[in-house]
C-alpha cells in the first residue's frame, strides 16, 4: 500500500505547504518594501558602537563564505574518519543546500540589481534596477539569510518538532543584517524562506535516490 505523501515526507514541513509559505512571504515583504524597509533602515543608521559589534559577531557567523568550507570538513570527518553514515548524510543534506540555495539566490540579486541601504542612507536612492553587477545592487534577497534558511530548513527536517522555532532562530540570526543596514527586511525574509524551501526540496530528493 502507498504511502501518503505527506506521512512519508513529513519532516519536509515547509516544502509540504510551499504555496502557503510562498504566499505569506510574498505578502510579508510586499508589505515590508512599501512601508517598513525604509523606516527601519533609517531606524537602525545610527546604531552605537557596541551594538554594531555584536550584530557583526552574529552576521559572521551565517556568513557563506564560512559555511562553504566548514560543512564539506565535517562531512568527510564524520562520513569517512568517524563512520557515522547516519550523520554523514545530514551533513551531505547542509553542505550541499547552502551552495545551490546561495547560487539560485545569486541569480535572482543579479537580476532584480535591487540597491542596498547604504545608497538609501547617503544618495536617498531606493529600489530595483535590475541586472547589477555590482555589490550595491545586489541586495535582494540576502545570501546570508538564504544560508542560514537552509541550515534551519536541514535541521527542521531531522527534528520536524521544531520546524517553527528553527525559522523563528533564523530570522533572528539573519536580522543581523538589518541592524547593520546591508540589507532591508523584505531582503532577509525571501533570502530565508528560499533557503528554507530549496534545502527541504533536496532533502525529498535524496529520500527518493536513498541517501
Amino acid at each position: 500500500m502507498a504511502i501518503p505523501l505527506r506521512k512519508k515526507n513529513r519532516e519536509a514541513i515547509f516544502l509540504q505547504h510551499y504555496k502557503i509559505v510562498i504566499l505569506v512571504c510574498a505578502f510579508v515583504a510586499i508589505f515590508s518594501y512599501f512601508f517598513a524597509d525604509i523606516a527601519i533602515a533609517n531606524y537602525f543608521a545610527d546604531l552605537s558602537p557596541p551594538w554594531k559589534t555584536w550584530e557583526t559577531f552574529i552576521t559572521n557567523l551565517i556568513d557563506p563564505k564560512y559555511h562553504n568550507y566548514i560543512w564539506p570538513i565535517l562531512f568527510f570527518f564524520t562520513r569517512y574518519l568517524l563512520k557515522q553514515k547516519v550523520w554523514g548524510n545530514r551533513l551531505l543534506l547542509i553542505l550541499v543546500s547552502i551552495p545551490i540555495a546561495n547560487f539560485l539566490v545569486w541569480m535572482i540579486k543579479w537580476i532584480s540589481g535591487r540597491a542596498r541601504p547604504e545608497l538609501l542612507l547617503s544618495q536617498h536612492f531606493y529600489g530595483f534596477t535590475f541586472f547589477g553587477w555590482t555589490q550595491p545592487f545586489q541586495s535582494f534577497p540576502s545570501g546570508h539569510a538564504c544560508t542560514i534558511g537552509a541550515l534551519c530548513g536541514a535541521f527542521a527536517c531531522f527534528y520536524p518538532r521544531w520546524s517553527f522555532p528553527l525559522m523563528f532562530l533564523g530570522l533572528l540570526l539573519a536580522f543581523s543584517r538589518v541592524v547593520l543596514t546591508v540589507h532591508f527586511l523584505s531582503d532577509i525574509i525571501v533570502g530565508l524562506v528560499s533557503g528554507l524551501l530549496i534545502s527541504q526540496w533536496i532533502y525529498t530528493v535524496m529520500k527518493k535516490q536513498g541517501i
